[in-house]
């Protein structure tokens, strides 16, 4: 079964195939080890859990792998509150998750058994503001200027999802970012998020 909506990522990109896949590598690469990681932090109650899940819900959406990223919202709530007790059931749902969405990655930047993929047809557009804010989001709560720079391309690319009522605090985001006040424009997105529920 595949887990990753690709059409719908691709769509928040404007079908910029190359760009998603140095997302798929940052993934694999940033991510592959957090099963480790995960059981690590939570067995010392460290902070860091929280900051590692609530980043690695930020890119499985921006792949596409919306399951992946709904659990792991799950599981940032729970540890936002720092209720470690409470994260082994959803810690074990995300993880199950989490193995076959990493090998379809690898498998698509030809890591894995098989040849690298190339871009889905044009399925018509599917992204959201949602998904968009995830995206921008992922860039900007990763602090790297790179990964920032390729979400604000996005933005660019993708601005006919932007609400009209949204669009200044979205040119407030981009201000933020080229100032390289990453966090503050990431609380912007997350508030932005919020309230679209």
């Amino acid at each position: 079964m595949e887990r990753l909506n690709r059409k719908k990522a691709l769509d928040l990109l404007g079908q910029d195939f190359p760009l998603y896949t140095r997302i798929a590598g940052y993934f694999v690469k940033d991510y592959g080890d957090y099963p480790d990681r995960i059981g690590e932090y939570i067995s010392r109650e460290d902070r860091q859990a929280y900051v590692v899940t609530h980043s690695l819900k930020n890119i499985a959406a921006s792949l596409g792998a919306d399951e992946l990223s709904r659990l792991a919202l799950e599981l940032e709530r729970i540890l936002k509150g720092e209720d470690y007790s409470r994260a082994g059931g959803p810690l074990s749902r995300l993880l199950e998750e989490f193995r076959p969405v990493l090998e379809e990655v690898r498998l698509l930047n030809g890591e894995g058994e098989g040849e690298r993929e190339s871009p889905p047809a044009d399925g018509g557009p599917e992204g959201s503001f949602g998904d968009l804010l995830d995206l921008l989001a992922e860039g900007m709560g990763s602090f790297s200027p790179d990964r920032a720079r390729e979400a604000l391309k996005s933005l660019s690319r993708a601005r006919r999802l932007v609400p009209r009522e949204f669009e200044g605090e979205i040119a407030r985001v981009e201000e933020l970012a080229g100032e390289f006040r990453y966090l503050e424009a990431e609380e912007i997105l997350l508030s932005l998020r919020d309230r679209l529920g």
